[in-house]
């Protein structure tokens, strides 16, 4: 009877076993105590009541039946309740896994969402980033290919300078970034330069530069304020003018010659321009015409000629 007694404990544990299964698996919650009394009064009913006994004269068959069903009930009970609570933590670890996983799904598609954003940021950046440097370098061919000197000074440092600059000084182009712009003119204009700057000057003006080599030569310096690389800084063109004082220093000294050979030459010299009007009257002139340079200067001779004889 033992032996019947496990095998019937068995099946009904498996029984049970197999309704709490399938309740996972369809509805993912606990069974309801109706059902559970339901299985009580429909499974485990019949097993006893099918099951074979051996006969014992001593014990009627009914009391073994109701001990039986006593303790399988109870075995049932404790089954059922053992099986409820991991239903109950299955389910709540299911509502927990399905919510972490949701939070989980939302992380993700937000990282995706960014991710895709800060890409077309990155890739409009680099256009951008692509057509600045584009635009710097055909600036930059353009001052190389300038006849005149032109740095940028932001805060009166400058921060570029092209060959032509980098020639009339004597200094590298890499060593003239990082410079204050007051260095590359002679000491007795430093002032000067130094507060047009601070003033953001824009006519032109004279000035005098100073090469690496500490030799000076004039310029001429124009100066425009503008926005460069989103700041503002002040772009200046220099000129070299030592070619120009030195062809007007020989221009005055050519007339001084010229006027002194005129000057003292014996015979009258006179200059008329188109106008017919004097521009040059040596002393001979005077002492022939009657008339003093002062007098004749910037007049028609004959008209003062006629002037002065009646008629």
């Amino acid at each position: 009877m033992d032996k019947k007694l496990f095998l019937t404990r068995i099946a009904l544990l498996a029984l049970f076993s197999s309704a709490i299964f399938a309740s996972d698996l369809t509805r993912g919650i606990a069974l309801t105590s109706g059902e559970q009394d339901w299985l009580n009064e429909k499974e485990a009913g019949p097993i006893l009541m099918n099951m074979k006994y051996e006969k014992n004269d001593s014990i009627p068959a009914t009391n073994i039946a109701k001990e039986h069903q006593k303790e399988l009930t109870k075995i049932g009970n404790e089954w059922f309740f053992m099986c409820d609570e991991h239903t109950i933590h299955r389910t709540e670890v299911t509502k927990w896994v399905l919510g972490l996983t949701a939070i989980l799904g939302a992380v993700i598609w937000a990282i995706v969402f960014w991710n895709r954003k800060l890409s077309r940021e990155i890739s409009e950046r680099r256009n951008i980033e692509k057509e600045l440097q584009s635009s710097e370098n055909r600036y930059r061919s353009l001052c190389n290919a300038s006849f005149e000197g032109i740095i940028i000074t932001d805060n009166g440092v400058i921060i570029e300078a092209n060959t032509v600059l980098s020639q009339l000084l004597g200094y590298p182009v890499s060593d003239l970034i990082g410079m204050e712009a007051v260095e590359i003119f002679a000491p007795k204009v430093r002032d000067d330069v130094k507060a047009k700057i601070q003033a953001r000057y824009e006519k032109t003006y004279e000035s005098v530069a100073l090469t690496k080599a500490g030799i000076e030569f004039p310029v001429e310096i124009q100066a425009k304020q503008f926005i460069y690389k989103n700041r503002q800084v002040r772009c200046a063109a220099i000129r070299d003018l030592s070619t120009r004082y030195k062809a007007m220093a020989a221009l005055r000294e050519s007339e001084n010659k010229f006027r002194a050979v005129v000057t003292g030459a014996h015979d009258a010299i006179i200059m008329i321009d188109g106008h017919g009007k004097v521009m040059f009257w040596n002393k001979a002139a005077e002492r022939i015409f009657k008339y003093a340079e002062n007098e004749i200067m910037g007049k028609n001779p004959h008209e003062k000629r006629r002037r002065s004889v009646p008629d």
